[in-house]
């Protein structure tokens, strides 16, 4: 018999807040890749999913669970996602398995003088020394032959839950279902059943009911929350999240202020990489924006000169000083991560409208969601924008 390959993929981040929101994300950022690989070797994309999970009400075995479930099938055309669920107590699987021998590697790593501060250095050990299984049984079918890694930041995930909608008994069962042909019904039954109709989400077909009994329908009226929650700390997000990249990001980074609500355009400030952290501030260079009579919400593009900053604190030299910046003004930080967990600027030097005496910059055009991100949280934490022409 033909054996199934298994390749293990474990998701590291330093956001210790395990919810649906946070494991959905681990879902289909490995879903993307299967897809894409999928019709990159000419099988054409998923159109079947089937997820097992332990049963977590947190994570994977909740309402919010089986909206995000109906969502995903109709956004990534599937024809069917069938959900199962482990007995409660009955021993760990493969998944607590490669999890344990992570923490194993990382921890014996640590005793014999590798430096992992932060997750970042966690995540960049176990993709350099843990991706090759030492011993491989043959004759296991979900032996896996392969481990990935991926980081994902801080950040990352949303911090609310996107829906609402009201399921009644799902602690009963142990196996779930929906399909295309009814995408926000949901299928449950106390069995797990793998004939041919099961496994696309049609338990109404399946060919032994008498053994797996009838099962039960939930019609879920998901309603979309569209209004972020007021409770927007960016004190103590953007200095977590800065303190984080002093040990992941060793470059120059701009971040986006909010100065006044006279002031419509982005306000940018330069980190650099030695900048003093404080409690509530941090120390950092104003830069000027290359059009200063322009007031327009869009308008990101910055100066940095190229020979105009110091870094010294009561010097009295012509150079543009650092000042001290609040936490709680910074709304979004211009870096982002890629799938292969690298941080990267997400702004662009524009070359034709630099001079000798400054360096323009503005966003990478796959990036300028970010100021979108940013007026968002503005809007959120400092009120509605008060419209002002021109700022002198």
């Amino acid at each position: 018999m033909d054996r199934v390959s298994c390749v293990s993929h474990t998701c590291v981040t330093p956001d210790l807040k395990k919810r649906n929101e946070q494991v959905t994300f681990f879902i289909e950022h490995i879903f993307n890749i299967y897809n894409e690989k999928s019709i990159n070797g000419l099988h054409g994309r998923i159109k079947y999913l089937s997820l097992w999970s332990d049963n977590c009400g947190d994570q994977f075995k909740c309402k919010y669970h089986f909206g995000w479930g109906s969502g995903f099938l109709s956004k990534k055309g599937l024809l069917a996602i069938f959900f199962n669920y482990f007995a409660p107590g009955h021993g760990k699987g493969i998944c607590d398995s490669e999890g344990g021998i992570s923490k194993h590697k990382v921890g014996a790593a640590s005793l014999h003088g590798e430096n992992l501060i932060s997750t970042y250095d966690l995540y960049l050990y176990l993709q350099q020394n843990c991706t090759n299984v030492a011993s491989k049984t043959c004759n296991a079918i979900h032996s896996p032959d392969l481990r990935q890694y991926h980081y994902f930041d801080e950040g990352s995930f949303l911090n609310f839950h996107p829906i609402d909608l009201k399921i009644d008994r799902i602690n009963c069962f142990h196996s779930f279902a929906i399909n295309r042909a009814a995408p926000t019904t949901l299928h449950s039954r106390n069995t797990s059943c793998f004939c041919q109709f099961c496994r696309i989400g049609q338990f109404q077909d399946c060919v032994d009911t008498d053994f797996n009994g009838i099962h039960h329908t939930n019609l879920m009226d998901i309603t979309p929350v569209q209004v972020i929650p007021d409770q927007i700390d960016l004190r103590i997000t953007m200095r977590d999240t800065m303190l984080q990249l002093r040990t992941t990001y060793g470059n120059p980074y701009l971040v986006m202020l909010f100065e006044s609500k006279n002031i419509s355009r982005p306000t940018f400030a330069l980190i650099s990489p030695g900048s003093n952290f404080h409690i509530a501030t941090v120390r950092a260079h104003i830069l000027d924006p290359l059009n200063p009579q322009s007031n327009y919400f869009n308008d990101c593009q910055v100066k940095i000169p190229v020979d105009g900053l110091c870094q010294l604190n009561n010097h009295n030299c012509a150079k543009k000083h650092t000042q001290l910046i609040r936490f709680d003004r910074i709304c979004q930080i211009c870096l982002f991560t890629t799938p292969a967990g690298n941080i990267q600027n997400a702004m662009k030097l524009v070359k034709n409208l630099c001079q000798p005496a400054y360096w323009v910059y503005d966003f990478k055009d796959t990036y300028a969601y970010m100021i979108e991100d940013y007026k968002k949280t503005r809007v959120q934490v400092f009120g509605n924008y008060e419209y002002t022409a021109v700022v002198a």
